[in-house]
């Protein structure tokens, strides 16, 4: 009696079998939706700075969720910098990326890389791991963690004790 599906939404996340599909239907319309948002926000004359606030406030945001739960293809990180870095320097890069994302005292315009968020949406399921314990999800996260050797892949199979409050 169970119906066997190819695709479901959990949480608002599009979970299914074949990865370059999910992945597809997840970012794709998250894409669009960036382009859009800053698209309309182009009209404002925005300072570099305002245009940064306005990248981290919705851009950033709208993959920071989906990034945390699933694997973002390099296309999407790719295609995400392109209308991102295009929207705040209305053309090509007239920093380097990595140098962008600099606090103001040392040059940059304080422009997080987009790869780095989402590493850390990822990392801190780590962190809820060990802070909720007794949570259902988290035997899910240790199944997983188990296919690649355990506690101690988190560590770097040395044996100390990492408090994670402070994290």
């Amino acid at each position: 009696g169970l119906k066997v599906v190819d695709a479901m939404k959990i949480t608002g996340i599009i979970i299914c079998h074949d990865s370059e599909k999910q992945g597809r239907l997840n970012f794709e319309p998250i894409i669009e939706k960036t382009r859009k948002m800053l698209s309309a926000w182009k009209g404002r004359n925005l300072s570099i700075f305002g245009k940064v606030i306005a990248v981290k406030a919705h851009a950033l945001s709208f993959m920071q969720f989906a990034g945390s739960v699933i694997s973002v293809p390099e296309w999407v990180i790719s295609e995400m910098n392109k209308i991102i870095y295009k929207f705040v320097w209305g053309g090509p890069d007239k920093i380097t990326r990595t140098n962008a994302a600099h606090p103001i005292s040392e040059g940059g315009i304080n422009l997080p890389m987009l790869k780095n968020v989402i590493i850390a949406s990822q990392i801190q399921w780590i962190r809820r791991r060990y802070k909720f314990p007794n949570k259902a999800w988290a035997t899910f996260f240790d199944i997983d963690l188990n296919k690649l050797g355990g506690e101690n892949v988190l560590v770097g199979g040395m044996h100390r004790e990492v408090n994670l409050d402070s994290v």
